[in-house]
């Protein structure tokens, strides 16, 4: 833990340096870790919390190592830390429930039910499984969206036949790894905004964590850099030196007899306006997007470049 906080500190001290500032990570917000519900002491106490806020329910994990596993089953969401059961939702609670023939669909959609789970600290295990189905109630897309947390520490997130699901590893060298459509994978830390719409601001954590991506409707975000001022910077001017020996036959060249031809070369300026301050490995066989992400020098945007 203590190598990650010195990396940290050294990348917020290099963007001072260089002008920038620790708004360009837009941390005039809290942290997400700070504002769920307080982690546990103890396995036995986690719980899931499902009037933490509206449309929004909780899972956070301990300060330990956790294996918390997520299944989706024909009728229920279903919760449990370490092999021990600790919530469920029912299916049919959830916003958009299919309707029947002779039911009247509703006007408009429903917003769906955000699903966050949060592993703590320690290097967690969290993994989230929908069980295939023909049954067309149990189709949770467009109805539950995730959000698998890492926290801090080096954590595995994993996903299988689950769309709409938002991977951030947190503090920590992480994995990340789905195959469900319309899915966002992002090895940084998160800021915690609007919960609503589970917007990802970004905050970098220094660390190289592994994204696997499985399926090509889907988003990575791989390097971060930090916008700033331009600063041109100039080589200094350069002699080029051209050696030529004198011509005698069955002679060798001998170093003393050489005559210099000098050459002054200009370099030309480059021009810096970013830097680049954190770096995930993206493994991309399935031909997803891959992004990068650029921090404004005025603290307040950030810039999302398709590179893949």
């Amino acid at each position: 833990m203590k190598s990650r906080f010195f990396r940290i500190v050294a990348g917020m001290l290099l963007l001072l340096a260089i002008g920038g500032s620790s708004d360009a990570f837009g941390n005039n917000y809290p942290m997400l870790s700070e504002v769920l519900p307080i982690m546990p002491e103890r396995a036995r106490d986690i719980d899931l919390n499902e009037n933490w806020m509206a449309n929004t329910v909780v899972l956070v994990g301990t300060g330990d190592d956790d294996k918390i596993r997520i299944v989706v089953d024909d009728e229920r969401i279903r919760f449990s830390v370490d092999g021990r059961s600790v919530g469920r939702i029912d299916l049919d609670d959830l916003p958009n429930r299919p309707q029947d023939e002779d039911e009247d669909s509703p006007s408009e959609p429903e917003i769906p039910l955000n699903i966050i789970v949060s592993g703590g600290s320690g290097n967690d295990n969290i993994s989230l499984e929908v069980e295939p189905s023909d049954d067309p109630a149990a189709d949770i897309r467009n109805r539950a969206i995730f959000l698998l947390y890492g926290d801090e520490g080096d954590d595995t997130l994993t996903s299988v036949n689950a769309d709409q699901v938002i991977f951030v590893g947190g503090l920590g060298t992480d994995l990340l790894m789905g195959d469900g459509r319309s899915s966002t994978y992002a090895g940084c830390d998160m800021l915690s905004t609007n919960f609503e719409t589970l917007e990802l601001i970004c905050m970098p954590d220094m660390s190289m964590d592994i994204l696997v991506p499985g399926h090509p409707d889907s988003t990575a975000l791989r390097n971060y850099y930090q916008q700033f001022e331009p600063v041109t910077y100039v080589s200094p001017r350069v002699t080029s030196v051209e050696l030529t020996p004198k011509k005698l036959p069955n002679v060798p060249v001998i170093a003393s007899r050489e005559k210099q031809n000098s050459t002054i070369i200009d370099p030309t300026p480059i021009e810096f306006d970013s830097i680049l301050i954190d770096q995930d490995r993206v493994i991309n066989k399935i031909g997803c997007i891959v992004q990068d992400v650029t921090f404004t020098d005025d603290g307040i945007n950030m810039v999302f470049t398709d590179v893949e």
